[in-house]
């Protein structure tokens, strides 16, 4: 296993136990009185690997039942694509607001963007997003670009169930408070599973463990739901864009470059779950 620069495992070890001295599950019962032993070591197995930090919040810690589970957050997943592509250098995003220019050109089947931004669109309805992965150059290596209606058709399969009944977002949701930050989020999200799959060849070791991860948080919330709405309801299984409990109100911290404006069964390994 090859670890990050400075990574430390023991110290990692240390700031999940803190972590998880305060997960509780959904009857607010103590993650680790109620988790089996073996998914707690399996969990912290794959914090390892994966080389990803509690403390930096990129991953955090969700119980099924049972069974806990490692999930990696969208920070998670920004430190794995960059990790796993050294030829990139920072991945910037930027939410896109009704009456705002963006023209973009696919060269290669890579799009770089020239988006025109003002005073005046600032509070305009949030109409698309996209994120930009760049190279120590200043290249554009990869690119993602979501309309709305894509950004909403991820939403909708959240825990966090934003919507009302009648396709709003709920305005008390924290879909409905941060659109633009949301966005965001579902965007980079997407942008760093594709770069994260087009990685993982190149290191088997974090490869089998990311698809490991995927397929075991996935696994345990259909075994979940199942057991819950056995006989009562009928199940959607659809990819996610999962929203962490401490990231909910922390803001997205890559920006725009100036010139430029629950439920998986089987993981496609890296749609747009989780965030």
């Amino acid at each position: 296993i090859t670890l990050p620069t400075g990574y430390s495992a023991g110290n990692a070890m240390k700031e999940a136990l803190l972590m998880l001295q305060e997960t509780v599950d959904r009857n607010k019962k103590p993650a680790l009185s109620v988790c089996t032993p073996e998914s707690i070591a399996s969990a912290l197995l794959e914090t390892v690997v994966m080389g990803l930090s509690p403390a930096r919040k990129q991953v955090y810690y969700i119980v099924y039942g049972s069974k806990l589970t490692a999930m990696r957050s969208y920070m998670g997943n920004v430190m794995l694509a960059k990790r796993l592509n050294p030829q990139i250098d920072e991945i910037h995003s930027s939410a896109v607001r009704e009456g705002e220019d963006v023209e973009i050109n696919t060269v290669n089947g890579v799009s770089s963007l020239n988006h025109t931004k003002t005073f005046k669109t600032t509070g305009n309805p949030v109409v698309g997003a996209y994120a930009i992965a760049v190279g120590h150059g200043g290249e554009v290596v990869h690119s993602e670009i979501m309309t709305i209606d894509q950004i909403h058709n991820s939403w909708k399969q959240s825990r966090q169930k934003p919507f009302l009944d009648d396709g709003s977002v709920k305005s008390s949701s924290v879909h409905g408070k941060f659109p633009d930050e949301m966005s965001r989020r579902t965007v980079i999200n997407r942008l760093c599973k594709k770069l994260i799959n087009s990685g993982v060849e190149q290191n088997s070791v974090i490869s089998d463990m990311i698809i490991e991860n995927d397929t075991a948080g996935a696994q345990a919330e259909l075994g979940y739901n199942v057991e819950e709405s056995a006989n009562s309801t009928s199940l959607d299984f659809a990819p996610e864009e999962h929203v962490a409990p401490e990231e909910e109100a922390a803001p997205v911290e890559s920006q725009a470059p100036p010139e430029q404006g629950d439920l998986l069964p089987a993981p496609d390994p890296f749609g747009d779950a989780p965030c």
